[in-house]
């Protein structure tokens, strides 16, 4: 099959610095860079298939939704330091062109996993919350699979078109904001369930003034409103950099040129791009890991329910036990008169 010689040998449809030229300035500081990122997803990947492992009864229990985060974070990660470790961003001597677009597909790939990622996780948020976000048949885990399936089949058809047609390069600008708006919109339902934890702390403040069991209560969702919190900053950060990205005339695919031409100003914005990504999916990490420790090892769950108040104003509490036939919960048990709905 002959190849397209409509674009650069060393280019791909979005602008690239100019690594002959670059290269011999960066030097060491480029093999540096590309190492510790390379590492950094690797730890990345190793953390997340602990995770999987841990969890890999949920399949045998058709639980799908933490394994299947877990899964695309794998995923992610590997395409990430697949991409640094041989060719990142095609720096490879002379690379064919054909090599250049696996390239390209591979590191869109990686975008999608990372969506894919935060979706997963906002539907074990919302159920854990008991929060809405629209009619309940778009929020099931086989609809948010079944975007990111069409978005990665579209990355995929999109790339090979603009391999043969470069003027077709606005199907990948297309593609790159689908993603990232759609991305935006999920760190909105991040908050939704965020206020929703907040007026469930505000309800049981003063119950959890002298009770024991509701401070420590408190202390739970405290810390997963924190990392909601975090998790939707960093996400509208990574997202906002992503439209950017792919609309900027310098650094998108609306560049006429073939190359960059602020190196620095790009390298930064790459960067930034990776930190945040890092960063977001360790956060979706440390949310798992929540399930894992608030479910008992004989998998029975502490069901503490509230006393009515006596005579004297003296509460105590009653503890029984119940089989859990439902997936980890993020958020520790509550009080029956506002109890959270387990994943």
């Amino acid at each position: 099959m002959v190849e397209p010689e409509s674009l650069s040998v060393r280019t791909w449809a979005e602008p690239a610095p100019d690594w002959h030229k670059v290269l011999m300035l960066w030097k060491e500081m480029w093999l540096c860079y590309t190492r510790i990122f390379g590492v950094l997803y690797l730890f990345l990947v190793l953390y997340a298939s602990t995770v999987l492992w841990v969890l890999r009864r949920c399949f045998r229990e058709k639980k799908y939704r933490l394994p299947s985060l877990n899964i695309m974070l794998v995923f992610m990660g590997l395409t990430r330091s697949f991409v640094f470790f041989l060719n990142p961003y095609s720096t490879v001597e002379e690379p064919s062109q054909s090599l250049i677009v696996f390239f390209a597909i591979l590191t869109g790939i990686g975008g999608a996993c990372t969506t894919s990622a935060v979706s997963i996780l906002l539907l074990i948020v919302l159920d854990s919350t008991k929060t809405t976000l629209g009619p309940s048949q778009f929020t099931r885990l086989p609809v948010f699979l079944g975007i990111t399936v069409t978005n990665v089949t579209y990355l995929i058809i999109s790339d090979l078109i603009v391999w043969f047609e470069p003027k077709a390069k606005p199907m990948i600008i297309a593609c790159q904001v689908s993603f990232s708006l759609w991305g935006l919109f999920i760190t909105v339902g991040y908050l939704a369930a965020g206020a929703r934890i907040r007026r469930n702390l505000s309800a049981s403040h003063r119950m959890s003034s002298y009770n024991r069991c509701f401070r420590e209560q408190s202390k739970g969702l405290q810390s997963l409103l924190r990392l909601l919190y975090a998790c939707a900053v960093v996400g509208v950060l990574y997202f906002v950099l992503s439209i950017y990205s792919a609309t900027n005339n310098d650094f998108g695919v609306s560049n006429g040129s073939a190359y960059v031409k602020r190196e620095w100003d790009w390298l930064g914005l790459q960067t930034s791009s990776r930190i945040l990504e890092i960063s977001l999916s360790v956060l979706m990490l440390v949310i798992t890991t929540r399930s894992l420790r608030n479910e008992p090892e004989d998998r029975y769950v502490i069901e503490r329910t509230a006393c009515k108040t006596s005579k004297r104003n003296a509460c105590s509490l009653e503890t029984r036990t119940s089989h859990l036939n439902r997936e980890p919960s993020l958020i520790t048990d509550l009080p029956k008169f506002q109890q959270v709905s387990y994943v």
